[in-house]
């Protein structure tokens, strides 16, 4: 698919586990093109887009955002998604947000049905859309790594010395150069297993909010993506796997399928890295590192359905996904 990098998740171990051509994941979806978006649609059927990147990350005005507008994330119940079809379409037309003014689009918040901001203002629907809605394709934004994590993992552990200079580089415009700083001497020592472990203790609202969407069976087919596609969609995949009941080397051999689709784009990840202060392990997908979060996740809650009921994804929730996804009995 030129200009588009994606890759369904490799069902051949996960035949006895889940449907294909239920889920998909990839890295970002920004530089698609006309054909990419007509062969997501027409040959994979792609109902739902999990856009789990901040707002800076987004390229402006790309071909996915006409076919696959921005929708509202409602905080439902179990049995509020069991209700008929109807009921929920009709809320969910009456909710979903589309392309606005500036280039800007409504955004869904990890703790409300929708809180607009001065990124994301609330406005009118926008002409020439609605048939999308009508179809049912849509995206839901969330920002994984948003202020959660930057205040618990980064912010919060950071010494005061660095809080200051950091402080002042933005304060004279230097913005870049107190990310690339605190990248250095914050988020680089920890490494990649590092950052999994901070996902893991300072994302659970976004991660309840992710795993939610995987639980309407109108959302799918799935596609779900950041900006690689490989740490905080690697994460996301390997908890939905993981509430399917695939072991967790399976799961790491699936994740470690990233460094194929990484190679084309190797070299602009690491400057990409660079400039955020981080060395080039960061562009690379080991499956160790999967494997070492789940077992992380397992030594600190027990296991992985545990700490999902233990931060709101309970058991009913990860039933519902087992009944959506799983093959029919």
């Amino acid at each position: 698919m030129p200009g588009l990098f994606k890759r369904d998740i490799d069902l051949t171990p996960f035949e006895s586990y889940m449907r294909e051509g239920m889920f998909f994941r990839s890295a970002t979806l920004d530089g698609a093109g006309e054909a990419d978006v007509r062969l997501l649609i027409d040959r994979y059927k792609l109902k739902t887009i999990v856009d789990l990147r901040s707002g800076i990350e987004k390229k402006d005005k790309n071909e996915i955002e006409m076919s696959f507008p921005t929708a509202v994330l409602w905080h439902m119940t179990p049995m509020e998604i069991l209700a008929p079809t109807s009921d929920n379409e009709t809320r969910r037309r009456a909710t979903a947000s589309l392309p606005v003014s500036g280039d800007k689009l409504l955004s869904a918040s990890p703790t409300s049905p929708f809180t607009p901001s001065a990124d994301y203002p609330a406005v009118p629907a926008h002409p020439g859309v609605e048939s999308e809605v009508v179809h049912g394709r849509r995206t839901y934004r969330i920002d994984f790594a948003g202020s959660n994590f930057q205040r618990q993992c980064i912010w919060n552990t950071c010494p005061t010395r660095l809080k200051i200079r950091a402080a002042l580089l933005i304060l004279f415009c230097q913005k870049p150069y107190a990310i690339r700083l605190i990248g250095q001497e914050v988020m680089a020592p920890k490494g990649l297993t590092g950052l999994y472990e901070d996902f893991v203790e300072g994302c659970q609202e976004e991660i309840v909010s992710t795993l939610k969407i995987f639980a309407d069976p109108s959302n799918y087919p799935v596609l779900v993506h950041c900006t690689q596609g490989k740490d905080r969609t690697g994460l996301t995949t390997a908890l939905v796997l993981s509430i399917l009941g695939v072991p967790d080397e399976v799961i790491a051999r699936d994740y470690g399928h990233s460094r194929k689709g990484l190679e084309p784009v190797y070299s602009e990840t690491v400057e990409y890295m660079t400039r955020a202060g981080l060395g080039p392990e960061f562009a690379d997908a080991p499956e160790e590192v999967i494997l070492h979060i789940l077992r992380h996740i397992s030594s600190r809650h027990g296991s992985v359905t545990s700490f999902l009921s233990a931060i709101g994804f309970d058991q009913v929730w990860q039933d519902r996904v087992r009944s959506v996804v799983a093959p029919k009995q």
